[in-house]
């Protein structure tokens, strides 16, 4: 089994897109992973207030500033 963080497969499927919607990037990632729509949703939503991704409704688009390896977010419990 790989143990593999969903976001590094997010990060991968946007980065080899470069210009996606939410339910693209949903279609990609569920190709070999299991992901909710709301998991994406959230990831997105950090990635934009990051600088990461731009988004220009309904899509979205890779930043210049965008980092090479897969953002992590994870909430502090």
């Amino acid at each position: 089994m790989n143990s593999e963080p969903i976001e590094a497969v997010m990060w991968r499927t946007i980065k080899i897109l470069c210009v996606f919607n939410k339910e693209s990037l949903w279609q990609h990632v569920n190709m070999t992973h299991d992901c909710t729509k709301q998991r994406i949703t959230r990831y997105l939503n950090c990635l934009v207030k990051h600088g990461s991704l731009h988004w220009h409704e309904p899509n979205y688009q890779i930043s210049h500033k965008a980092p090479a390896q897969a953002p992590i977010f994870r909430k502090i419990v």
